[in-house]
């Protein structure tokens, strides 16, 4: 799995050099995955759900 998200971000970092906000938002969008499944595991996931809107 992190050798497809390292690989899928190289791609994208190649092909779209000059857009680095598309970059921010597909690691912000993995993190926030990451973290909600994190605190699905927690059983906090009532302290964070204003994340998801």
């Amino acid at each position: 799995m992190l050798k497809f998200i390292v690989s899928l971000t190289a791609s994208v970092t190649t092909q779209a050099k000059a857009n680095h906000f598309f970059v921010f938002f597909t690691w912000f969008y993995v993190c926030e995955l990451a973290f909600a499944s994190f605190c699905k595991m927690d059983n906090s996931s009532e302290e964070v759900s204003f994340i998801s809107h």
